[in-house]
């Protein structure tokens, strides 16, 4: 799969997409890197840790969020993007649900979309297809009332499939996320992570996200700030399933991947 200048090889080991969060509502790291000089030291950071992608977003999707208008998720994000694309040379994500800022960013020069929203209309993918860059879907949806939890998610990946695949987008050119925390409740999250290996059937890369999500504080009963061991050990269990995992700290996630690699990879 190749994303930018970048080629992965998908299979060979667990890649990792960091987070960087330019909003002041994040639910994990909210307000840290509002600025465009703390938000560029912690890309590099990152990429010094070993980020593989760098995700930029500047609207909270953590739940109860408050939605912000296109204008200000413009204002938090194009600076941020401008000046990654001199400093960094690892592929540089945009995290939107909106076509106007994913339109900017692709015109910036970014080299994926990640849309937790992908499912409710097609626009963002015409984008990137005209662009030629990756596009990155989320299982969520506003209705929660399943007939069969593992069926209809897979569904609704297929059917959101199709719709890209339609307008000419490839598959070499999507990557699903299973979306933990989205539009699930603790034990259909848990159906989720012992069942990664379903969502193979589409032949799309898989990206799991479940950095520091409240899945852990309803599991272990731990606030924030005490999620990354927790994340490491998805990571881990992440590892035989899925090509992508999007954290928030790079460096323990890491380790813990390479641990899982040399034992599940081939």
């Amino acid at each position: 799969m190749i994303i930018g200048n970048t080629t992965f090889n998908l299979g060979k080991r667990t890649y990792l997409v960091g987070i960087l969060n330019i909003t002041p509502d994040s639910f994990s790291d909210g307000g840290k890197y509002n600025s465009v000089q703390n938000a560029i030291k912690h890309a590099k950071q990152m990429t010094s840790d070993g980020a593989d992608i760098i995700d930029v977003g500047g609207e909270s999707t953590r739940p109860g969020f408050t939605p912000v208008s296109e204008e200000e998720e413009l204002a938090r994000v194009i600076p941020v993007l401008n000046e990654l694309k001199k400093n960094i040379t690892i592929p540089i994500s945009i995290d939107t649900q909106k076509p106007a800022v994913a339109l900017k960013a692709a015109k910036i020069g970014v080299s994926m979309v990640n849309n937790c929203g992908a499912l409710k209309d097609i626009k963002i993918a015409e984008i990137c297809k005209e662009y030629n860059i990756t596009y990155c879907i989320t299982h969520n949806r506003t209705n929660t009332n399943y007939n069969n939890f593992l069926i209809d998610c897979c569904n609704n990946l297929e059917q959101e499939l199709e719709n890209i695949t339609k307008i000419g987008l490839s598959l070499q050119n999507i990557i699903i996320d299973p979306g933990i925390g989205f539009a699930k409740n603790y034990d259909q999250n848990l159906e989720i992570l012992k069942n990664l290996h379903l969502f193979k059937k589409f032949g799309c890369a898989i990206m799991l996200g479940i950095s520091r999500k409240s899945f852990f504080g309803q599991m272990l009963n731990l606030p924030l700030n005490k999620r990354d061991e927790a994340t490491a050990v998805a990571t881990a269990i992440a590892a035989k399933d899925c090509d992508f995992v999007r954290v928030h700290n790079v460096k323990i996630n890491k380790m813990a991947a390479l641990f899982a690699d040399a034992i599940v990879r081939k």
